[in-house]
């Protein structure tokens, strides 16, 4: 027998806060993508970004609503809440459960070890790669393109994507 009960809701929100939620969703999903690098997590997070476009395209047009799909200067202002200028993007997690298990692959691919990152190196930026990073700790070290190598701080450090 099919169920034709609606599913219960988890949060009390209107369509357009659902919608804002959604594209940043959307966003993060895209990060998640582009820094993770095993095939199926690749594909999983290929796969939820397809599940949320679909809804927020079926609420925008419903509603007649922009989104980051269609206005550019949107998109741009759901980026600036992703992305920082510098240091770790901020991603989203369901609840705590969800954060508990994500957060540490978050962090450790988004500064996977010879990924390019941009690097404030006292006021100039330099670009380099990740030599070493520990998920949850501060510290990082790269190595600019001239060889030479730096410790530095999480917050100096960008992820070029």
């Amino acid at each position: 027998m099919i169920n034709t009960q609606p599913k219960p809701k988890s949060r009390d929100l209107s369509n357009y806060q659902f919608l804002e939620i959604l594209q940043t969703e959307w966003l993060v999903a895209d990060l998640r993508a582009k820094i993770y690098f095993r095939h199926k997590d690749k594909e999983y997070w290929k796969k939820v970004k397809e599940g949320k476009r679909v809804k927020i395209e079926d609420i925008s047009e419903r509603n007649n609503l922009p989104s980051i799909f269609t206005d550019e200067g949107l998109r741009k202002d759901f980026e600036k809440k992703v992305y920082n200028l510098t240091s770790i993007p901020n991603f989203i997690y369901r609840n705590e459960e969800d954060r508990q298990e994500q957060e540490y692959y978050d962090l450790m691919y988004y500064f996977n070890k010879n990924s390019d990152v941009r690097i404030d190196f006292f006021g100039e930026i330099k670009v380099g790669k990740v030599l070493e990073y520990k998920p949850y700790f501060a510290a990082i070290k790269v190595q600019f393109d001239n060889g030479d190598k730096f410790d530095t701080t999480i917050d100096k450090v960008t992820r070029i994507l």
